[in-house]
């Protein structure tokens, strides 16, 4: 998942990359509002998916379902990856968004990362 608060500018050339499933960016209106909510509806899922398997982590999970086989019901549980451009807008327009990308990392800590930078470098003055 790529959120870029530059319109697209920063992140928008990775948006074809095989495995991004979405592009935010600040043009979309209530976007982030939408991922926000998204993320937390995937968050549920894996936790419950964790739960039904009665494990503590993703790779725990990877290998509880490599034992019980590919008609088990059980899917590999992908990584998910959040890169955010400007950061620090992301926060200014929506300051709820910060506590809940850092509760999804830390309950996703085995299946989440959180990347942030501006992809430019900082500013000269």
């Amino acid at each position: 998942m790529l959120i870029d608060f530059k319109g697209g500018a920063g992140l928008g050339a990775l948006e074809k990359l095989p495995h991004t499933s979405s592009l935010v960016t600040d043009l979309g209106g209530h976007g982030m509002d939408r991922t926000l909510a998204s993320l937390r509806a995937e968050l549920h899922r894996r936790e419950a998916a964790l739960t039904a398997a009665e494990v503590a982590d993703s790779s725990a999970y990877r290998t509880h379902s490599d034992l019980l086989g590919a008609g088990s019901g059980h899917h590999a549980m992908a990584h998910l990856v959040i890169v955010v451009d400007e950061f620090r807008v992301l926060v200014d327009q929506f300051p709820d968004a910060l506590a809940e990308l850092m509760r999804i990392a830390a309950v996703g800590r085995s299946w989440v990362s959180i990347w942030s930078w501006p992809l430019n470098g900082p500013k000269e003055r």
